[in-house]
Order: C-alpha cells, then sequence, then structure tokens
C-alpha cells in the first residue's frame, strides 16, 4: 500500500497526471483479478501448489484498491472515494 501512496504521490510531482494514474491502477486492477482467477483455477486443479502465487495477487489487488480509493480521495474528496469502494 505504502508503496503504491508514494508511486501516485511520485507521479504527481513530476508531472504525470492523476488523472493518468488513477486509469492505470483501474487497468492494473482489472489485470490482477483476471490473474487471480486464472491462478486460483489452476491451484485448485493442481492440489494448492500455487497457493503462494494467490495469496501474492490477493496482496497486490488489495494495495491497488487502497491506491484507487487514496487517489480518488485526493481527486474527488472522500463521497467519491467511498462510491467507487462500493464498486469494488
Amino acid at each position: 500500500m505504502y508503496q503504491k501512496v508514494q508511486d501516485n504521490y511520485s507521479a504527481a510531482l513530476h508531472g504525470v497526471d492523476a488523472a493518468q494514474q488513477l486509469q492505470t491502477d483501474r487497468l492494473s486492477l482489472q489485470l490482477s483479478k483476471r490473474r487471480l482467477g486464472e491462478w486460483s483455477n489452476a491451484n485448485k486443479r493442481n492440489g494448492g501448489i500455487f497457493q503462494g502465487k494467490v495469496d501474492m495477487l490477493t496482496r497486490e489487488i488489495k494495495q491497488t484498491e487502497k491506491s484507487i480509493v487514496f487517489s480518488t480521495q485526493q481527486q474527488h474528496g472522500h463521497g467519491a472515494a467511498a462510491a467507487a469502494r462500493a464498486h469494488h
């Protein structure tokens, strides 16, 4: 989580548009969720040998979701962030 916040802050300081960073985080979240589904299925089929990968992707998804909420709060306020969190 902290690393994502740092990345967003650094991007803001270096001229990367906050809306672009938010969009990138949303796309990253979608891809991570897709990968999690694929790895979860492979893990079930193979007796749990990919549990470490599933756990890592789950943590990555949670971090990205927190980053999206933080970025949304920064851009649009806490009410919009709460609405965005409700959609995930």
